[in-house]
């Protein structure tokens, strides 16, 4: 201000608008279009290998690191190493998408190198940008670096400036000419230099539903509206329509940029119901003209609880857009989103009509009535291009589609991360999975129809190295559709499960893409658990746009976990105290830091794992510390970390009660007095049978991380003994190298050195190596199991693998079935081989002989036994053909004039009459005991011969339990039989004196659910295969309640599969070898007052009550209702009883209101059919 006299001058300056500030960009996301991926395109724009975040003030002084698998994008080399790449491959093609519009005006990106200069660094760049998402792009622009980037950070001017959302960046050419390589093309990073224009306009935000509930007091609600944009003001008009039920202002207003105002809204009025109207918002936000509120209320009046909203079309793929109608029958409004997010009063949109489809959406409708949470359905449609519409597979199609959420999230293992230290674990991403299967075996996987199954899931990258290939494995959950909550499913016919593996078998490491599948199966049928798995055709969507050929990552392998349930390792949970229970370990690098960060769940700040003292017995590594000494594990980047319990959820009597066993263990196996006790020693600790197969199958594929990395062993909750777990990770070098060497895999890791040093150990290793030559790991059928795999796959997907062709796979799968071929017989070489019988037992005739013959290939004696001992124990010499008269277990060994033992060979004979279908079903099955019972569920076997004694040796469980009838076991006619889940914990409940066969093995137990049971015979036929579960019509009196599932006269052989022919038991905790049946031995007078438990039946307020006794099998009860009593009409008897009385006895229950008119009722009794 300025003062001339008395007069006073104002100045008023009129500021121009702020300009937008140049920014460094991150595209959004990041796609290789054309091109390969030697390492992953997703680096150029995840930092993984800048020295700090870079922004536009410090990028130039970024440096970027040595390229690796984890910092930097390359292709393959197609013309091999001396050759330039762009005489051979395609010029590599980049998408990136931005979330915003901004205006560009230069190229950043970091070189590729190994610390000095390196040719496959990009040179030359053309770029196309679009304003539409990448539906079109315009003219192009090429830049071209004056120098080799190396480490530091190049900056490309365009010499303008250029608008767009989405960039197509071509690289053109490298520097081969004038540095060493170039037969790749490689970038360490992009970034972008630019602004983001102002949008001047106002942006409305607010609530699309204003919710008052049910009878509330509060007669007034305040409807919060923003103004989100940045420079105009928001002009807004309410409009509500007079003589409804609710009132507002109709005032405009003025909301500046930045700002807010609430707007009162009034229920109007004292009357009763429930009421529904709209308030309508007139505004000049452009893209937001009108905006339509929803005012619910409901005063003595209850709305009826809202459904889930129903959308025209089914989820799937489209290939034409389309109009999508949502509908909810009951009036609650509906409110939708289109970006993945949940509906919310928030961000929900009204629906007023039908939604225009055109491209890959995810739409999340939720139903709102007033008193109730909103109810919430997902439903996802997937674009295809034209390129992908007539596709299809022999194997099942997966699709998985994150809605342009970018690239898959990954941890970021790398090479200088080889312990896990200090990578931390990431989210999972949401994202929606959807499968298309074969409709037959003749038939291909196609997308003519929709998908066979959906489901919401979330997912990440898994694993360590191979967690930079390109594609990449993956962890997967299937979500609840409105949460992201687990959500066990059964899909491709696995059991069901929530936690997945999608494994991609990669040609330069898993040759013929059966290097994990096959040593799976291989080890399921030695006995082991393995993970159920199925060969799928993959596509991954992550940019957005329409699902096409390009998003095709070829041929994977889904598969479950290994984990903890009744389906998978099955033992019971580690108590709080850890004086019960079993666990997982694992022996791998340390676990990522959690999701969250520090601290974890339990309190821990660092990863959370231990080592052993091993065999000097002295602990030279404290806990959370890497190995030193001789502790266990030795490998410097393996440790042994809880997997179930969890190192974050793990508690310290937990922690403590599992380092105790180990101590303990190895205090024994360690200690020359006791070690080889059998009753003492180690074996008390230790499964030798599961160890043994673990280093045999080790041993056969010499897989290249065995016995350091990628193991999960176990101990039981039943017998507390330590198990190997299941065979992990074989496409490290597996079936390869010399088939001559390496008799024994690693034998010094972990315990092995010891368990080799004991020759009862070493015994036993050579006649299991022997026993299952006969069977799963002969040559012919590890033959079957790769040629069964390969039909799956297919030559044809095979060629279409990156780094494979038809016949280059067909030459490595030869090349693996005769390594292995080969291997075993070289390792069979090594050992005496058991003599031969001229019969490999099972069922034989009257006057059978069987022939023993030496053809180890060493002079010697055959010595056997008929008992199954060992007849080293008990030697006595064959001399000519045996002829068991009765069910015989023979044994036999060579003893040559050397003085060495040969392996065992062991078959059972059969001698009578086989247990079948005709004479043995199931007579009680006590799945789900009550808690004071824990451990006695049992399964009861019946022999439905009248006059013949029944042979069970080799009769199996092999579905829902794991048992073999030992040999020489037999029935008598109408004898039963049992199986039990613990003989003390049985006893305990029952008593001695009855007929058990054995434990079930291999740690299984039923499940409370329910179960499939298949029992096969001796030679191989099956006896009965049946399932039951713990849902009505099946007796829910056995789920937990304390009685057991109990076969209606079983002497009649009923069918199983029927739960009309089962009850529950007559008393608590079944009635385990003995008959449940209750005979009526009086007058016919007396029969009614017997079957109903001496009670009268009655009437009352509309409802039919009697009683009837547990155990009268021959005969059925039936209600009827008359209304002159010559007429009857008979009523459903209820599959489930109220109760239980303690005499015996049931209570039923059946309500007449449904059957009017009725004067009379009674209780038909007949005879049972």
């Amino acid at each position: 201000m300025e003062k001339f006299g008395s007069v006073l001058k104002f100045f008023i300056f009129l500021l121009p608008a702020a300009l937008p500030a140049s920014e460094l960009l991150t595209p959004f996301s990041a796609t290789l279009v054309t091109g390969t991926q030697f390492f992953p395109a997703a680096n150029v724009r995840n930092s993984s290998g800048l020295s700090q975040s870079p922004t536009i003030d410090n990028y130039q002084f970024v440096t970027h690191s040595a390229a690796s698998g984890s910092t930097a994008w390359t292709t393959n080399a197609p013309g091999g190493g001396s050759a330039d790449y762009f005489n051979f491959g395609p010029a590599p093609v980049f998408l990136f998408t931005f979330e915003e519009t901004h205006d560009f005006t230069d190229l950043v990106y970091w070189g590729y190198h190994f610390g000095n200069p390196n040719g496959n660094e990009g040179k030359s760049f053309r770029l196309e940008f679009s304003t539409d998402g990448g539906a079109n792009f315009g003219p192009p622009t090429q830049v071209i670096s004056p120098a080799i980037s190396i480490s530091a950070a190049t900056t490309l001017s365009f010499e303008g400036i250029i608008s767009g959302n989405a960039i197509r960046l071509t690289i053109t050419d490298n520097w081969f000419e004038g540095f060493g390589g170039g037969d790749r093309v490689g970038i360490g990073e992009f970034r972008f230099v630019g602004t983001t224009p102002i949008n001047p306009n106002p942006i409305i935000a607010t609530k699309r539903l204003l919710d008052f509930g049910v009878n509330s007091e509060r007669t007034t609600l305040s409807l919060l509206i923003e103004n989100r944009g940045k420079q105009d003001d928001l002009l807004l008009t309410p409009l509500l329509e007079e003589g409804l039920h609710f009132s507002t202002s109709s005032e405009k207003i003025t909301i500046p940029a930045g700002g807010s105002a609430s707007l009162p809204v009034s229920l109007a009025g004292n009357g009763d119901g429930c009421f529904q109207d709209s308030l309508t918002l007139t505004t000049n936000d452009p893209l937001n003209p009108e905006i339509t509120i929803t005012l619910l209320a409901a005063s003595n009046c209850t709305f009826p609880a809202p459904e889930k909203v129903d959308f025209s079309e089914e989820e799937g793929v489209f290939s034409e857009p389309f109009l999508l109608t949502l509908n909810s029958d009951d009036g609650a409004t509906i409110l939708y989103t289109l970006d993945g997010s949940i509906p919310s009063e928030e961000s929900g949109l009204i629906y007023k009509g039908p939604i225009q489809i055109d491209s890959t959406t995810q739409v999340r409708a939720a139903s709102y009535l007033p008193g109730y949470p909103p109810v919430i359905r997902t439903r996802s449609y997937l674009k295809m291009a034209p390129d992908v519409a007539s596709y299809s597979s022999e194997l099942p199609i997966m699709i998985v589609e994150n809605f342009n959420g970018g690239s898959i999230p990954n941890k970021e293992w790398s090479t200088s991360t080889q312990t896990g230290g200090g990578l931390q674990q990431v989210a999972r991403q949401p994202a929606f999975l959807s499968i298309f299967k074969r409709k037959s075996v003749n038939d291909s996987a196609n997308f003519e129809q929709g998908p066979d199954q959906t489901s919401r899931i979330g997912i990440r990258v898994r694993g360590a190295f191979s967690s930079t290939w390109n594609p990449k494995p993956y962890s997967v959950e299937t979500w609840k559709t409105d949460t992201s909550d687990k959500r066990s499913i059964k899909i491709l016919g696995i059991t069901s499960e929530s936690e997945w593996i999608l494994y991609y078998p990669h040609p330069s490491y898993d040759r013929t893409m059966l290097y994990n599948t096959f040593i799976w199966e291989l080890s399921r049928q030695t006995g082991r658990w393995a993970p159920e798995f199925r060969f799928v055709d993959l596509f991954v969507n992550e940019n957005g746009g329409d699902l096409s050929m390009a998003d095709r990552k070829g041929v994977y392998v889904f598969l479950e976990k290994t984990k903890r349930d009744d389906k998978r390792l099955e033992f019971d949970e580690l108590s709080e105290d850890g004086s019960t229970g079993g666990w997982i370990n694992s022996i791998n690098r340390m676990d990522p830091i959690p999701i969250g960060g520090f601290p974890a769940q339990n309190g821990a700040t660092t990863p959370q794992f231990f080592h052993t003292a091993g065999p000097n017995r002295a602990q030279s590594t404290t806990p959370n510390t890497s190995g030193s000494g001789d502790d266990i594990p030795r490998q410097y980047n393996a440790f042994i970390n809880f997997e179930d319990p969890n190192g974050y959820r793990i508690n310290a009597d937990q922690r403590s009660a599992i380092e105790n066993w180990f101590r303990n263990f190895e205090d024994v196996l360690y200690d020359d007095d006791i070690w080889r006790d059998p009753e003492i020693g180690y074996r008390k600790h230790l499964d030798t049978t599961d160890f043994i197969d673990y280093m045999q199958m080790l041993t056969l594929a010499k897989q290249g991380d065995g016995l350091l990395l990628s193991m999960f062993p176990w101990v039981s909750s039943g017998d507390r003994k330590l198990r190997m777990g299941p065979m992990w990770d074989f496409n490290n070098g597996a079936y390869g190298g010399s088939t001559t060497d390496k008799l024994y895999f690693r034998p010094g890791r972990l315990w092995y050195g010891r368990l080799f040093d004991d020759p009862d150990f070493q015994r036993e290793y050579e006649d299991r190596w022997f026993e299952l030559r006969e069977g799963p790991l002969s040559n012919a059928n590890m033959a079957e199991i790769i040629d069964a795999q390969v039909s799956e796959i297919t030559a044809g997907l095979a060629d279409n693998q990156r780094g494979l062709t038809a016949s280059s796979w067909k030459n490595r799968v030869s090349s693996m079935k005769s390594w292995l071929r080969s291997r075993a017989n070289w390792i069979d070489s090594n050992f005496i081989a058991p003599p031969t019988f001229s019969s490999e037992g099972g069922i034989v005739p009257n006057g059978f002989q069987l022939a023993i013959t030496n053809t180890t290939g060493e002079s010697g004696t055959i010595y056997y036994s008929l008992d199954g001992s060992d007849p080293i124990d008990s030697p006595t010499p064959y001399s000519s053909p045996i002829s068991p008269t009765r069910t015989s277990t023979i044994s036999t060994r060579v003893l040559t004039t050397r003085g060495e033992w040969s392996a065992i060979r062991k078959a059972n004979f059969i001698v009578g009459i086989p247990a079948n279908a005709s004479n043995l079903t199931v007579g009680e099955i006590h799945y789900h005991p009550a808690n004071d019972q824990l451990g006695t569920e049992f399964i009861e076997l019946v022999n439905t011969s009248s006059s013949d004694t029944i042979e069970l040796t080799d009769v199996a469980f092999t579905v829902g339990i794991a048992f073999t009838f030992p040999a020489t076991t037999s029935l008598g006619p109408g004898e039963r039989i049992l199986v039990v889940e613990d003989q003390t914990s049985f006893q305990n409940v029952h008593g001695g004196g009855h007929n058990i066969a054995g434990e079930f093995e291999k740690l299984t137990k039923l499940a409370n659910s329910g179960e499939q049971l298949l029992l096969s015979a001796a030679d191989g036929s099956v006896i009965f295969d049946f399932e039951f579960n713990d849902k009505d019509p099946w007796p829910e009196f056995a789920d937990g309640q304390g009685y057991s599932l109990t076969l209606i006269r079983p002497e009649s052989s009923p069918e199983l599969s029927l739960p009309t022919n089962w009850r529950f038991s007559a008393s608590s905790g079944g009635s385990p070898g003995t008959k449940d049946e209750l005979t009526f031995a009086g007058q016919t007078s007396e029969l009614a007052k017997f079957i109903l438990a001496n009670q009268h039946a009655q009437i009352s307020a509309d409802i039919f009550q009697f009683k009837v006794r547990i155990g009268v099998d021959r005969f059925g009860v039936i209600p009827q209702s008359s209304i002159d009593l010559v007429s009857w009409q008979s009523l459903p008897l209820p599959s489930q009883p109220e109760s239980i009385n303690p005499d015996g006895s049931a209570n039923y229950q059946v309500p007449l209101d449904g059957n009017k008119p009725k004067k009379f009722m009674r209780l038909l009794i007949t005879p049972r059919p």
